[in-house]
């Protein structure tokens, strides 16, 4: 697994305030150009390039956001992730009408403060959906 102090050696940045085991996780973003990364934070810290998602989470997909982290001085909540997924115009839309998906709305406290193995159960809690109520049969009614 690729970690962090790899990516700022890479890039050339160098952990101010942060020694290596303080460094935040690499996500998978995704299968598509796993040499891209973002930063999926908090609004407490924004950049002019950050894309607002909602007012409690914010995208930003340039260096300065990882030099504020490192330096102690970055959004109070973030995620790194490498790669990302892309569909085709339209193709997500189609997919989310034949519920393809579920979606709910985003919750701060499961994308940032929620272990990656409980967010799936957290969520479908949010939908009122409990995991054994699901089936990967396929169909109908």
């Amino acid at each position: 697994s690729v970690k962090l102090k790899d990516v700022l050696k890479q890039l050339k940045l160098k952990s101010v305030k942060m020694d290596a085991n303080q460094l935040p996780s690499i996500y998978f973003g995704g299968p598509v150009d796993m040499t891209r990364g973002f930063v999926l934070h908090s609004t407490d810290h924004v950049h002019k390039d950050t894309v607002l998602l909602d007012n409690h989470i914010g995208i930003t997909a340039t260096n300065e956001i990882l030099r504020d982290i490192i330096a102690g001085d970055g959004p109070e909540d973030s995620i790194f992730a490498l790669g990302y997924a892309g569909w085709s115009a339209g193709q997500l839309e189609a997919e989310v009408q034949v519920n393809s998906w579920l979606s709910t709305k985003a919750d701060s406290d499961i994308i940032f403060h929620t272990s990656i193995e409980n967010k799936w159960d957290k969520a479908l809690e949010i939908m009122g959906i409990s995991s054994a109520q699901l089936s990967s049969v396929i169909g109908n009614a």
